[in-house]
Order: C-alpha cells, then structure tokens, then sequence
C-alpha cells in the first residue's frame, strides 16, 4: 500500500516542482 502511494504520488509531486521551478527560472531570467 505504501509502495502504490509513493510510486502515485511522487512522480506528481516531483511534476509539479519541476513546473514550478522552471516557471521561476523563466520569471528570473526575464527580469
């Protein structure tokens, strides 16, 4: 049950912060 969890929700979770983090590299390098 744990194992599902982590392989559902990381790959997700490890998404979002890649968007986020290239969102706030464009926003910086804008500046």
């Amino acid at each position: 049950m744990t194992l599902l969890f982590v392989y559902v929700i990381a790959p997700i979770f490890v998404g979002c912060c890649v968007t986020l983090f290239k969102f706030w590299l464009e926003q910086r390098t804008k500046k």
